[in-house]
């Protein structure tokens, strides 16, 4: 009896354009659970990957724009110090430029929402021990852009007179 249902099952997929074999699968249409989480799986890795990706990006993205900042802060006050006479630069300085080995002017700046510091060092050297004539006074700007960790740009110049 069971032979016959079975055998009429067929004829009757067959004429329904079905395969025997798909006849087999009657009522098991569809993905099977493991198959629905490997490709949960799949796509959590995916996933997490690009979420991690973004992040990197926009670490670097903001740390660029720091640094970028940074170096217009400290470029803009380099081309301060350059238009400044020699006399103008040594008066700035807090005792007789011939006195002074370093003295370091800080001073803070707003960088990305921070305010971290600008330092303005001052060397002076006197190239022949006498006469003002071989004068110079080393300067450099230095400006730090990420708090945590003491980056900075650091710019020079030698002015004399």
């Amino acid at each position: 009896m069971n032979r016959i249902l079975a055998s009429a099952a067929i004829d009757s997929d067959r004429t329904l354009n079905r395969s025997p074999v798909r006849a087999n699968r009657v009522g098991k249409s569809g993905s099977s659970l493991v198959e629905v989480m490997v490709a949960c799986v799949i796509l959590l890795i995916i996933a997490v990957a690009g979420a991690e990706y973004l992040s990197h990006g926009q670490a670097t993205l903001a740390f660029q724009k720091n640094r970028r900042l940074a170096l217009e802060v400290a470029n803009s006050e380099m081309e301060k110090i350059e238009g400044m006479s020699y006399g103008a630069i040594t008066n700035l300085l807090p005792n007789n430029p011939r006195s002074f080995g370093v003295v370091n002017i800080g001073t803070n700046v707003n960088i990305g929402g921070a305010t971290l510091p600008m330092t303005r060092t001052f060397r002076y050297f006197d190239a022949d021990a006498g006469s003002s004539t071989y004068d110079a006074v080393w300067v450099s700007v230095s400006v730090r852009y990420r708090s945590d960790l003491g980056d900075q740009i650091t710019l020079h110049t030698l002015r004399s007179l």
